[in-house]
């Protein structure tokens, strides 16, 4: 879903360029007097994409997110630090922004250290799915589940010796829909891409 809105937002943002482009005799001016308010529902767009991923956000994390993530190029040319008066930081970047939210979201884009020997099974799965894990020395695993808006739902630690091992998990109670499983190991983490269905 927030992919699809990203793709309608950038077309907007293209065509709205582009009227803009048309209508200034090929000089953008995005940030004129005549133009402001038009740039004004595509930015609200993406801050409204990025609340949706992490609804906690504060205004200037917004704005800090938007001025990171912008765009410079040939038409905006170098923006000094605290932008400028045509351009503020820079063009502004749809995919860039909502996916920066994304990565600080519980560290879901985060893979630290090597991958843990996990597999997640059956898949899709009804609630009731299967982990099984090869390491090489006993240690305790965190075996995290996430919501496709980065909200943990479930969190548990699990004890496992040398050699294979393998736990049912039920999260039945859970709704239909995508789910994010995070090992962490001492090996470093994997994140399982899973779906529940009903």
């Amino acid at each position: 879903v927030i992919l699809g809105a990203i793709e309608i937002g950038v077309f907007l943002l293209v065509g709205i360029i582009l009227v803009i482009k048309a209508g200034s005799n090929n000089d953008l001016a995005v940030f004129s007097p005549h133009y402001a308010n038009v740039a004004s529902p595509v930015v609200s767009g993406i801050a409204a994409l990025m609340l949706q991923v992490n609804n906690d956000l504060t205004p200037q994390d917004l704005k800090n997110i938007f001025t990171e993530t912008a765009i410079t190029d040939n038409f905006t040319g170098v923006i000094p630090p605290g932008g400028n008066n045509t351009w503020g930081n820079g063009k502004v970047n749809a995919y860039g922004s909502v996916r920066k939210v994304v990565q600080l979201v519980n560290g879901l884009n985060n893979i630290t250290g090597g991958t843990p020997d996990c597999n997640l099974y059956p898949n899709p799965n009804d609630g009731l799915f299967t982990l099984d894990y090869s390491g090489n020395k006993n240690e305790t695993l965190n075996i995290e589940l996430f919501d496709i808006l980065g909200h943990r739902v479930f969190s548990e630690n699990w004890k496992t010796n040398a050699g294979f091992n393998f736990r049912q998990l039920n999260v039945k109670d859970l709704n239909a829909g995508i789910y994010f499983t995070k090992i962490y190991s001492s090996k470093g983490n994997l994140i399982i891409k899973m779906t529940v269905t009903k």
